[in-house]
């Protein structure tokens, strides 16, 4: 079930070697979907980005692009932690228009395929051991933005910036996070609404970062493991590990606050999936999931 835009013309790559823990790796030799989002840090910021005018003029200057939307696919594997991952990633500059074609947001997206050869950490090796293979894909998409400016100036419209066009001529047009709140077409529908996680999300410092907020890979994370409750509630096998991840990152979360999962079960090809967001424990304990807005939408399967 692949949702990761296709890639326009590049403005930028790189390849590099990434690290890879133990905890990144499962039983069974498969890479954790949100793990993959290693290669868009190590590759796409660390090297493909290196010496562009983004990296020598905007970033410095408080011209920043936020994480709006990380899409994953992660392969099967299986794969040695100490096998040496490698990533491939390149990146585009685009805008995006409002209704009546005016430019509304200016983007920068980045796409990483990482790569491993097959192996297994502390087992037998497979019979292809060494073989060079897809580890997973990833997708990241960015606004740009002045985060910590004044009001008037935070939304980005135009580049300033020199060896930057004003505007990139690539039109990237930006999926509405309301459509993660439905059924994948071909889908079995197991829940028939949203169904409120009854363990509440406690966000603290060690889910922030340095952006000042809550980081944007505790939400997959936080939503796998509801997942798996629901699952048990349903009788369904919680020996299952997400491979297509989707998530699309609305408002910001802080340490301190309580959030709940609200969460809709189906079944597409085969496999168990769920979709959901992230909401205000107040408001959505008073309103319900339909009249609440998620902070974060996200959609798995597994």
């Amino acid at each position: 079930m692949s949702s990761i835009p296709q890639r326009p013309r590049t403005d930028g790559e790189g390849t590099s070697p990434i690290a890879v823990r133990y905890e990144d790796i499962a039983e069974d030799g498969r890479m954790i979907a949100d793990a993959l989002a290693t290669g868009v840090n190590d590759t796409m910021w660390r090297v493909a980005l290196r010496g562009s005018p983004l990296e020598t003029h905007a970033f410095p200057k408080g011209l920043l692009a936020i994480l709006t939307r990380f899409v994953v696919e992660a392969g099967d594997g299986p794969f040695d932690v100490e096998g040496g991952f490698e990533a491939e990633a390149s990146y585009s500059l685009a805008h995006g228009v409002d209704p009546n074609g005016d430019v509304n947001r200016l983007y920068l997206n980045g796409w990483v395929d990482t790569f491993a050869p097959i192996g297994r950490t502390n087992l037998a090796p497979p019979k292809d051991v060494g073989t060079r293979a897809l580890v997973g894909r990833a997708f990241a998409e960015h606004v740009f933005t002045r985060p910590f400016g004044p009001v008037e100036e935070r939304k980005v419209l135009r580049f300033d910036i020199p060896g930057l066009p004003e505007i990139p001529p690539t039109r990237h047009d930006a999926t509405p996070p309301a459509s993660f709140l439905r059924l994948p077409e071909g889908a079995n529908v197991i829940d028939g609404e949203l169904v409120i996680d009854p363990t509440p999300i406690v966000f603290g410092l060690r889910h922030t970062d340095s952006n000042q907020h809550v980081n944007s890979l505790a939400y997959p994370r936080q939503f796998e493991d509801a997942c798996l409750r629901r699952f048990a509630e349903l009788g369904r096998d919680t020996r299952v590990l997400a491979r297509n991840l989707d998530v699309a990152y609305r408002k910001p979360s802080f340490a301190g606050q309580t959030m709940r999962i609200a969460l809709s079960v189906f079944e597409v090809g085969g496999r168990l999936g769920a979709f959901g967001g992230f909401y205000e424990a107040s408001e959505v304990d008073r309103v319900g999931p339909l009249a609440a807005k998620p902070h974060v939408y996200v959609k798995l399967t597994f």
